[in-house]
């Protein structure tokens, strides 16, 4: 649901993305413990549940790691793509610079401010398109694995 943000992405454009990834993490929650627990005898629930919450938070951890690595990743891919964009023979670059070198004209060098904010665009494009990406494969990634479900079994008890 954000696989096609842009920068002017705001409130609207999260709210429901978020309120299915919570009521979706919720709807995993429960079972996930039910699975954990379900054949453990009470005596030893308790230790379960200290060690099912310190590998969630350890999964947690390692994933926003990793998902942050693939982020600069994906940035790096989606700077030196749009780099060649930046060509002075380009009329819309030319206007843009124009542009933001009258924005630019108090300050000491506007050529060089100008450069430096055109950067900075060019840079807020590839972290875009790097979310754009990161959300893309994480929903193939759920999908992909959603059949697994099925290979579940219920506990003996439960």
């Amino acid at each position: 649901m954000n696989a096609n943000l842009t920068a002017e992405a705001g409130f609207d454009a999260f709210f429901w993305p978020q309120v299915v990834r919570g009521v979706g993490l919720v709807m995993c929650l429960i079972p996930t413990s039910r699975i954990a627990f379900g054949t453990l005898p009470p005596s030893e629930v308790g230790n379960a549940s200290g060690l099912f919450n310190v590998m969630r938070n350890l999964g947690g951890a390692v994933g926003l790691a990793l998902l942050d690595t693939i982020r600069d990743w994906r940035e790096d891919y989606h700077w030196n793509q749009l780099i060649p964009a930046i060509d002075s023979g380009r009329e819309v670059v030319n206007a843009t610079q124009a542009q933001y070198q009258q924005l630019l004209a108090a300050t000491g060098d506007p050529q060089t401010a100008s450069l430096g904010m055109l950067s900075r665009t060019l840079l807020e494009q590839a972290m875009v398109m790097a979310y754009n990406d990161i959300f893309l494969w994480l929903g193939m990634l759920y999908l992909l694995v959603a059949p697994l479900i099925l290979l579940l079994k219920r506990p003996a008890h439960a």
